[in-house]
């Protein structure tokens, strides 16, 4: 009878495991979106609780924050994509209209070194086109995807709004440990998200406020609203302040601005392109007293493991480590 139910102990242990290997391989696809969602849910959860002590509708709630999430995210993206068309539209004319082997004898005198600039400016048009050409064919494809994440992101996010709180109260107390260490994580976690979140938001502040000065200094017309853009750039994983600070450096250069533009060029990849490595370890380490090290590790690690989401979750799971580690160290060490 002992042997029996050993047995079945071991069967529902590997059956168990088996569904969730399997539960993993369904959602992996849109882990991505799931977490974004968790995170977007969580950040708006202060006012999301604001909102519902004045409408006592669930629904009506929910929907009123997935309109504002909506508005977040359309709002900040049209007028990154307005003005950066606009840039794009004069960087075209002006290319168009320059003479670029003057630019490029320019250049070489400047630095000194005969680098064919003017080839390499030839060629890097020629990829740009090449890159948006193969990029067209697949546009269908990554629009219907993008679609459907942003389908499922919104849905998750309703129910998370409406049913948050209970969702989160049964996962605590599915937790098989004392209500004393359910606590200790969830105040942790708490801690370490909100470090996180807060460490993105001052870097990308940073970089923007860099960038604007680098702008400034350099001469680069509406320095404050580049900045700006730069500071809502910094926040996307993988985009970055670099899509503005490296045309204009180009844009600089071929209207004749020759040392402005090899200033400004080395500017944004010493100075502004490293600002976050060093702003946001620190907030992320001072905020949820992690060290800094170890939130960069979370951040590289996170990226080469889980892709772009891996940027916030990398340094999130080293954080979740360290919360453990100090729930085992009281529970064994200091008993011991």
């Amino acid at each position: 009878m002992k042997q029996l139910e050993v047995s079945s102990n071991y069967f529902f242990i590997i059956l168990f495991i088996l569904i969730l290997f399997t539960t993993y391989k369904i959602i992996a696809p849109f882990l991505s979106t799931i977490i974004g969602a968790i995170l977007i849910s969580f950040i708006l959860y202060p006012l999301n609780k604001k909102i519902r002590k004045k409408i006592k509708k669930p629904n009506l709630t929910a929907t009123i924050m997935l309109l504002i999430v909506i508005l977040i995210i359309l709002i900040p993206l049209s007028l990154v994509a307005t003005s950066l068309l606009k840039e794009l539209n004069s960087s075209y004319d002006l290319i168009t209209s320059t003479d670029i082997s003057y630019v490029s004898t320019q250049i070489e005198e400047f630095i000194g070194i005969n680098l064919n600039i003017e080839g390499m400016i030839h060629k890097g048009l020629s990829t740009i086109s090449t890159t948006f050409l193969d990029s067209i064919s697949g546009f269908f494809f990554t629009f219907i995807q993008g679609f459907i994440n942003f389908f499922i992101m919104m849905f998750l996010l309703f129910y998370l709004f409406r049913d948050g709180e209970k969702i989160l109260k049964k996962l605590k107390d599915a937790l098989p440990i004392k209500k004393k260490n359910r606590d200790l994580i969830s105040k942790e976690l708490t801690l370490v998200t909100h470090a996180v979140i807060y460490g993105f938001v001052i870097s990308g502040i940073a970089q923007g406020l860099v960038g604007g000065i680098g702008f400034f200094i350099f001469g680069v017309e509406n320095a404050v609203l580049w900045g700006i853009i730069m500071a809502i750039l910094s926040i996307i994983p993988l985009i970055g302040p670099w899509l503005i600070w490296f045309p204009a450096s180009i844009y600089l250069l071929l209207s004749g601005h020759v040392l402005q533009g090899v200033l400004l060029m080395i500017y944004g990849f010493i100075i502004i392109s490293n600002v976050d490595n060093l702003v946001k370890p620190l907030v992320i380490g001072a905020k949820s007293k992690i060290h800094p090290a170890v939130v960069l590790l979370g951040v590289f690690g996170g990226l080469k493991t889980m892709g772009l989401i891996g940027i916030i979750v990398g340094p999130l799971i080293l954080g979740f480590l360290s919360i453990f580690i100090k729930i085992m160290r009281e529970k064994y060490v200091f008993k011991s």
